[in-house]
């Protein structure tokens, strides 16, 4: 275990035990309360520190109210002691006088006696004659028989020792407390801010990533933006169950679906006028709202209801229910991997200004947090003119360049060909071998060249699908037709509808 991994696992410890302490004190049961593995490896000035900083208020309580915090301190703890530790290390001030006491201690007694007039003058420059009895000894040397000398000489060099030591470790317990100091006010400010919130141990990560000031409050501010709207947007979640192979062949995958649906209790059905859900956009005549009825009725409004009608955008009412069913056969238990990685490509060009950056920055929030959750690897592919990747296969460490992509704001020109053909070198490798691809743009952008497209039909052929998000209307149908399945986001009820591939036929 590194220096670093037993500063974590003794804070951890430490602040369990305190919590533990608390609920033994309210009547809570602390008999899983055990030595802390890996503490007696600790130099005692770290331990000192480490056990002053599980005694602060707010870390403690901090700890026992926010979900995943302590581990996310503890982090942070762990690397500042453990840079303090390296310069500790390799600014040692004493480490000329230890050479010299090591050297001291090798020597036999002439070769001590020869040194020690030259060394009793060296140290009465750094030592008091109460910090270290140069006076007493050098008496005592001199006058020592031979068969005395050694043990004489090996008392000096205990005291030098000691003497030596508590000068090393004031030193570096001044270190350390001024780390301390500044871990108690930075963590402590940043603690504070965290009470009370309903952040995921993971969106946790995410905010804890940001460091003090202005510019990292406003990133807190729009992470806050894009969670409030995943959480209007459940169908996220349909979304990232549709991606990613849950074992070699797609086939798997349909059985795991089949397996997880087949046992509900209910299932949807076209439901009576009375079930009305909401209000949705599509073409269909037998649903229409009133007021679009109404352009009907005036001549010149005549033409925008059949424009409206042939872009499937007349405002009709949703209907659907639940009607229960009785399942009479079992469904036999399929055990199925879990499920696989995937690719997104983000458009970031000028065309998804405003309100299809947000929404797409906030999809794309969503799926990094699921990615986080299911330990599912996750490959970030922005593109305008060019590409920006970022490998979520290893999330640790890489939390602030989440934030920073996500506060990135968009700009230039739309190239979708250079994201696809990173995307198709990755699903080349051992860790996205099994992925799908999600694009999420408006698809106001060129077809793929020719080469790319019998690309994509290739991989295609080893069941890899190609999802297409698209945000806003009027895309590229030639480029859409070279999806499996494509997603539509209705920006009225904040819904993601899959389509079927007839409804773009039409």
């Amino acid at each position: 275990m590194s220096d670093r991994e037993r500063y974590k696992s003794y804070l951890l410890h430490l602040l369990s035990d305190r919590n533990a302490d608390e609920a033994g004190a309210t009547g809570g049961d602390i008999s899983g309360t055990t030595a802390s593995p890996g503490g007696e490896a600790l130099r005692e000035s770290f331990r000192r520190t480490l056990e002053a900083l599980a005694a602060n208020a707010h870390l403690q309580y901090g700890s026992r109210t926010v979900e995943g915090l302590a581990e996310l301190v503890a982090d942070e703890v762990a690397d500042r002691l453990d840079r303090a530790r390296q310069f500790i290390d390799s600014q040692n001030p004493f480490r000329v006088e230890r050479d010299l006491w090591n050297r001291c201690s090798a020597f036999d007694d002439e070769a001590f006696a020869a040194h020690w007039v030259q060394l009793r003058p060296w140290l009465e420059k750094r030592y008091t004659d109460k910090e270290l009895s140069l006076s007493f000894y050098d008496a005592e040397l001199r006058s020592a028989a031979p068969i005395e000398y050694g043990y004489v000489r090996q008392e000096f060099l205990s005291e030098w020792d000691r003497a030596l030591m508590r000068r090393e470790i004031t030193w570096e317990l001044e270190i350390l407390s001024r780390v301390r100091q500044q871990i108690e006010y930075t963590a402590g400010n940043r603690i504070k801010g965290f009470y009370g919130s309903d952040f995921s141990p993971v969106e946790l990560s995410l905010h804890w990533s940001l460091e003090p000031g202005q510019w990292q409050r406003q990133k807190s501010d729009l992470l806050q933006t894009y969670a409030a709207l995943c959480r209007k947007n459940p169908s996220i979640h349909t979304l990232l169950d549709a991606l990613g192979r849950k074992g070699g062949t797609r086939n798997d995958k349909e059985c795991g679906y089949k397996e997880r649906y087949s046992s509900s209790l209910s299932r949807f059905v076209r439901a009576s006028r009375s079930d009305i859900e909401g209000v949705g956009e599509s073409d269909r005549l037998d649903a229409l709202l009133p007021t679009e009825l109404a352009l009907l009725g005036e001549p010149l409004l005549e033409r925008q209801f059949y424009r409206k009608y042939v872009e499937r955008r007349l405002q009709t009412f949703d209907f659907r229910s639940h009607e229960p069913v009785r399942e009479h056969a079992a469904t036999p238990h399929i055990a199925t991997a879990p499920a696989g990685p995937y690719i997104v490509c983000l458009d970031t060009s000028g065309s998804m200004y405003g309100k299809p950056e947000e929404v797409a920055k906030a999809i794309c929030y969503g799926l990094l947090l699921r990615s986080r959750e299911e330990r599912r690897a996750c490959y970030l592919i922005s593109f305008s003119l060019h590409v920006e990747v970022l490998d979520l296969a290893d999330w640790e460490g890489q939390q602030a360049r989440i934030t920073d992509f996500l506060a990135h704001s968009f700009c230039g020109g739309t190239d979708l060909t250079p994201a696809i053909d990173e995307a198709l070198r990755m699903l080349r490798s051992d860790t996205y071998r099994l992925a799908d691809v999600l694009v999420i743009s408006d698809f106001e952008l060129d077809d793929f060249p020719e080469k790319t497209s019998a690309a994509i039909s290739e991989v295609q052929s080893f069941n890899v699908r190609f999802h297409a998000l698209q945000i806003g209307r009027g895309g590229n149908e030639s480029t859409l037709r070279h999806f499996d399945v494509r997603w539509e986001y209705n920006h009225r009820n904040h819904r993601i509808v899959q389509r079927e591939k007839s409804y773009f036929t039409k």
